[in-house]
């Protein structure tokens, strides 16, 4: 889907998205496989998520319990600037763990703890 297909979708169909394509980036970082189109869908279902405003931002917020970890994993890094102590715990326990995730996960902590990235 482009990104303008994204924009068309009512906000029930963007959270579908949204999981489906982090269950692909998240198998496609872990086994070291193309993640490119995933990780640009996610980029565009961000934006537009983004540009819809918190309140539709926080319907991922049910995603931070999800009992897949990718899905739970991305949702954190989404909404870490509108949830922080919890989406940071998400992140933490990534960065933690023995695999390709975790490396993006603490790259991301040092990201933020440097002030080199903001959590919108």
């Amino acid at each position: 889907m482009s990104r303008k297909t994204y924009e068309k979708l009512d906000d029930e169909a963007l959270v579908r998205e949204f999981i489906e394509t982090t269950l692909r980036l998240g198998e496609a970082v872990n086994y070291w496989m193309p993640a490119n189109n995933a990780a640009k869908q996610l980029l565009d279902i961000s934006r537009v998520f983004r540009r819809r405003g918190p309140r539709t931002r926080l319907l991922l917020a049910p995603l931070l319990d999800d009992a897949n970890r990718f899905v739970q994993y991305y949702a954190a890094k989404h909404l870490e600037g509108l949830i922080p102590e919890r989406c940071r715990q998400i992140i933490e326990w990534n960065s933690k763990q023995r695999d390709a995730i975790a490396g993006d996960a603490g790259m991301h902590i040092d990201a933020v703890d440097s002030g080199f990235y903001k959590p919108d």
